[in-house]
C-alpha cells in the first residue's frame, strides 16, 4: 500500500535541503539525479497520499459538496492504482505535478476532503478486474469526450457526457479564465511543433478531419509541401502545443 512519489529540486552545495513549506507523511528519500539535481522521493501510504491530492484536484472551498469530493477521491485512487510504476525507470511510481496528480502533502489537507477519502477508503472503480484510467479535467468545455477518441488504450468505459454547469455564463472556468484562450502559430512554428511525429516540409494548411461527440478536434491533418501528417487523439493537442483540443481554427494571410 505504499507509493513512491517524486519531485526534483536543485542540488546546492553547502546549503540545507528544503522541500517547499509543507510537511509530508511517510518517509523522504533523497537521491542524486542528472544535471546537478536531487530527486526527493516521498514514500507514502496510498490513503495518506490521497489526503494530499484530493484537496488540490477539487477545491473543498470552491466545491464544498461531500459527494462530489468523494467521487473525486475514488477517481484519484483509481487513477493512481492504474498508473503505479509509470516512472519506474526513474525510481518512483508517479510524479507530484499536474502531469500525474497534484500532490502537496500535509499543508494542503482539508477536513472535508479528509472525510471524503475516509468515507471511500479502498473504493476503486474497476473494469475487467483492474482499476480504470480515471482521467478527469479541471474544465470540461460543456461536454467531455469519449475516451476512445482521445486515448490510445481506447477504453470503452470513458464516455462523453454533458456538464451543463460550464455551459452557463459565470461558471467556475469562466471566472478563472480557463474557458477562453488563443494561440497564434506561423507555418514554420507548426512544422517545428509537429516534427516529433513526422516531417511535412513547408506547412500549407491545417485541416480538422473529425470532431468527437464534444465538438473537440479528435483528428487533424497537417498539409505540407512534402507530405501530409495525420494527428489523432492527444497528438492533436500535443502536436500543436495547445491547452485543449476544443478549439476553432482561423487563418490570417
Amino acid at each position: 500500500d505504499e507509493l513512491l512519489l517524486a519531485t526534483v529540486v536543485p542540488a546546492v552545495r553547502g546549503e540545507r535541503l528544503r522541500l517547499g513549506e509543507s510537511g509530508y507523511r511517510g518517509a523522504l528519500e533523497v537521491r542524486p539525479a542528472p544535471g546537478g539535481t536531487l530527486t526527493v522521493v516521498n514514500i507514502a501510504n496510498l490513503e495518506d497520499y490521497l489526503l494530499g491530492v484530493v484537496a488540490n484536484e477539487l477545491s473543498p472551498d470552491a466545491f464544498p459538496h461531500i459527494e462530489a469530493l468523494k467521487a473525486q477521491a475514488v477517481a484519484a485512487r483509481s487513477w493512481v492504482l492504474a498508473h503505479l510504476g509509470q516512472y519506474a525507470s526513474k525510481g518512483y511510481d508517479v510524479c507530484a505535478t499536474p502531469a500525474c496528480q497534484v500532490y502537496r502533502g500535509i499543508s494542503s489537507e482539508h477536513p472535508l476532503t479528509d472525510r471524503a477519502v475516509a468515507e471511500t477508503r479502498r473504493v476503486v472503480a474497476t473494469w475487467r478486474g483492474r482499476p480504470i484510467n480515471a482521467y478527469y479535467t479541471s474544465t470540461c468545455g460543456g461536454h467531455t469526450e469519449d475516451g476512445a477518441a482521445i486515448f490510445e488504450d481506447r477504453a470503452p468505459y470513458l464516455r462523453g457526457v454533458a456538464c451543463p454547469a460550464e455551459e452557463r455564463p459565470g461558471g467556475e472556468a469562466e471566472r478563472e479564465g480557463r474557458d477562453r484562450w488563443e494561440v497564434r502559430l506561423t507555418p514554420a512554428q507548426v512544422a517545428k511543433a509537429v516534427s516529433r511525429y513526422g516531417s511535412v516540409g513547408e506547412v500549407r494548411d491545417i485541416v480538422p478531419t473529425r470532431l468527437g461527440v464534444s465538438g473537440r478536434v479528435v483528428e487533424l491533418r497537417v498539409l505540407g509541401s512534402e507530405q501530409s501528417l495525420d494527428l489523432r487523439g492527444l497528438r492533436v493537442r500535443w502536436g500543436l502545443g495547445l491547452r485543449e483540443s476544443l478549439f476553432e481554427l482561423s487563418r490570417e494571410t
